[in-house]
C-alpha cells in the first residue's frame, strides 16, 4: 500500500490529489487560474506565475501523510517534443518533495493524467490489460489515440485528431462571443436547447478533421441573430458529428474495440448521453474527472508500481 501525493499544473487549473492505493482518493484540492472577461485564454507566462501564487494555498488544509512517492504531469501530450511552460511548475515542485523526502518521482503527460482519471473514474481498469482507444478532448486538444499496454502502464500513439482548431476552442470561442465567462462548457452545455442530431459534414483528411469553417458559421449565425440556444445547439452539433463519424471509420479499421472518452469537453452530459445512445462500448470518464485533474498521474505511478487492481 503506498500514498502517492499528485501534481497537475494545466493551463487553466492547478491540481493537487493524494490516492491511497487501497482506499482511494484520500484528499485533492484544485484551484482555477482566472481568465479576464471576454478574453479566450491566458498567455503562458501569467499561466506560469499563477500556478506559483496557487501553491501558496492548494496544500492549506491537507491532514498529514507520509508519502511513499511524488507524481507530476510534465508535459501536454506523447508527442515529440511536447512542452508546454506551466507544467514545469508541477514538475519543479514534484522534484522538490521527492528529493527533500527521498522518495521515487514519477513524471507522465497530461494526456496520460486525463485518459488514467477516466478509466479509474469509469471502473474501467480492465482497459489497461488490452488495447482501447482513448479520445483526448479538451479545450487546447482533440486527439484520438491508440493506447497499447506496455509491461509498465500503456504506450499511446496518435491515430487521428484536429488539422486546426480543438473542440474545445470551437465551444470556447463561441461561448465568448455569446458573453459567457471563459471556459465556457458548461454554460454552453447549459444554453443549448438539446436538439442534436449528430449529421453535419465534418471534413476530414487522413484521420485529421477541421474545425475553424464552424467558427466562421457560428459568427454568421450571431450576426443573423440566431438565438443563444440555436448556436450552442450548433456547436455541440459539431462535437457529435465529429465523434459519431470518427467512431464508426475507427470501428472499421480496428473491430469492436473498447473507446475511453476523456478531457474537459466530454464532461458535457448532452455529448454523453447522445453518444452512449448511439455508440457501443464507449466508456466516459465522471464529469468531474473529465475536467483537469491530478488523480490521474497518482494512478499511474500506482500502475507502475505494481499497486493498481483493475
Amino acid at each position: 500500500m503506498s500514498k502517492i501525493l499528485a501534481l497537475d499544473t494545466s493551463n487553466y487549473t492547478t491540481s493537487a490529489c493524494v490516492v491511497d492505493t487501497q482506499a482511494g482518493i484520500v484528499w485533492e484540492n484544485r484551484i482555477m487560474i482566472p481568465v479576464e472577461n471576454g478574453k479566450c485564454g491566458i498567455r503562458q507566462s501569467d499561466a506560469v506565475f499563477c500556478h506559483i501564487k496557487h501553491f501558496n494555498h492548494i496544500f492549506e488544509g491537507i491532514p498529514y501523510f507520509d508519502f511513499d512517492c511524488v507524481s507530476a504531469s510534465k508535459c501536454p501530450s506523447e508527442r515529440e517534443n511536447s512542452y508546454m511552460p506551466c507544467f514545469t511548475v508541477g514538475v519543479s515542485f514534484a522534484k522538490t518533495i521527492s528529493l527533500l523526502n527521498n522518495i521515487p518521482l514519477y513524471l507522465y503527460s497530461h494526456q496520460k493524467n486525463h485518459i488514467m482519471a477516466a478509466i479509474v473514474s469509469a471502473n474501467a481498469g480492465h482497459l489497461l490489460c488490452s488495447d482501447f482507444i482513448a479520445y483526448h478532448v479538451s479545450g487546447g486538444t482533440t486527439d484520438i489515440v491508440l493506447c497499447k499496454p506496455n509491461g509498465i502502464n500503456f504506450d499511446v500513439h496518435k491515430i487521428a485528431g484536429s488539422a486546426d482548431i480543438s473542440c474545445g476552442q470551437l465551444i470556447d470561442r463561441a461561448g465568448t462571443m455569446l458573453g459567457m465567462p471563459f471556459p465556457c462548457g458548461s454554460h454552453v452545455e447549459k444554453a443549448a436547447n438539446g436538439n442534436l442530431k449528430g449529421n453535419l459534414n465534418i471534413k476530414e483528411h487522413d484521420g485529421m478533421y477541421n474545425f475553424s469553417g464552424f467558427q466562421n458559421k457560428i459568427e454568421k449565425m450571431h450576426c443573423e441573430n440566431f438565438t443563444s440556444g440555436e448556436i450552442c445547439d450548433f456547436v455541440l452539433d459539431v462535437v457529435l458529428s465529429f465523434i459519431l463519424k470518427s467512431v464508426a471509420k475507427l470501428r472499421k479499421i480496428y473491430g469492436n474495440i473498447p473507446i475511453l472518452m476523456s478531457g474537459g469537453v466530454m464532461s458535457d452530459v448532452l455529448l454523453r448521453n447522445e453518444i452512449q445512445d448511439r455508440c457501443s462500448k464507449v466508456y466516459f470518464a465522471l464529469p468531474r474527472y473529465s475536467a483537469d485533474n491530478a488523480m490521474g498521474t497518482a494512478w499511474l505511478s500506482a500502475v507502475e508500481r505494481g499497486e493498481f487492481n483493475a
